[in-house]
């Protein structure tokens, strides 16, 4: 079969891993996700995510959802005032979920980041990618431009170890509640900057996406929002770095950097 059932987060089984297993018939209490077969061991990776009964509830109903209503249907329904204020009353709310290898902890917010709930593992193949070049390099520092609520500066030092550097900069208010939860709560030394990046020191106005915070950006033409949900960005001024100025200012610099700034690369 292309797909098993675990209920443990420290299963290293190989095989695709993508469903949820029930226990006496009650509700199901374990998604787990896998890109792909590695080998054995710790090499192998099976991104899981044990969920409380509630938890469960949430999970399924979003699943069927995807599953039975048409993506036009889902699309206009997107854009319902009224409809996405249930759903934030229902999913808000701290979430984590286990991210092996090793023991640390992912904390998102369940509607702002609801696809970490509802699919276990994101980015197969950006991951994929660094994965590869991890088989050959073992960097010693790591920026996140554009880390958002921390999840790749956090993969890497699940990969890496506790010992990797890690800077992240982040402009948007909300993000940057996770991403420091993301830091204190697994003990990690992060730098965290409340800034953007671009090629100037200074101030901008910044293009907040307030409904799922993974789109905000420098450039006023990025409106991620308004053609799927028909909301505008909230602008804000914020404070800019360089790299050049981080480094001059006495940061470690970067053996490797992850830039996302939506547009603004």
């Amino acid at each position: 079969s292309s797909s098993g059932f675990i209920g443990k987060t420290d299963d290293r089984s190989t095989g695709k891993i993508d469903g949820y297993r029930t226990f006496g018939g009650a509700m199901p209490v374990a998604f787990a996700h896998r890109d792909a077969s590695t080998g054995e061991g710790d090499q192998c990776r099976a991104y899981c995510t044990v969920l409380s009964g509630a938890a469960c509830m949430r999970t399924t109903a979003l699943r069927l959802a995807k599953a039975v209503i048409p993506a036009s249907l889902r699309s206009r329904l997107r854009r319902s005032a009224m409809l996405r204020s249930c759903v934030r009353r229902w999913l808000s709310g701290v979430r984590s979920m286990p991210l092996p290898p090793g023991d640390l902890t992912f904390y998102f917010d369940g509607y702002r980041h609801a696809s970490y709930e509802l699919h276990g593992a994101v980015e197969l193949e950006e991951r994929d990618s660094v994965d590869r070049l991890l088989e050959t390099h073992r960097w010693r520092s790591f920026w996140d431009v554009g880390a958002n609520i921390g999840y790749w500066s956090l993969y890497l030092t699940a990969r890496l170890g506790r010992e990797l550097s890690v800077r992240a900069f982040e402009p948007d208010e909300e993000n940057l509640v996770l991403l420091r939860m993301n830091a204190d709560r697994n003990h990690l030394p992060w730098v965290v900057r409340p800034v953007g990046v671009s090629d100037r020191v200074g101030a901008a106005l910044f293009n907040r996406d307030t409904e799922s915070g993974a789109t905000g950006s420098l450039e006023s033409g990025h409106q991620w929002i308004t053609r799927n949900f028909g909301m505008q960005t909230t602008g804000c001024e914020i404070p800019l770095t360089t790299i050049d100025h981080e480094v001059a200012d006495g940061a470690i610099a970067p053996e490797m950097m992850k830039i996302d700034v939506e547009g603004h690369e």
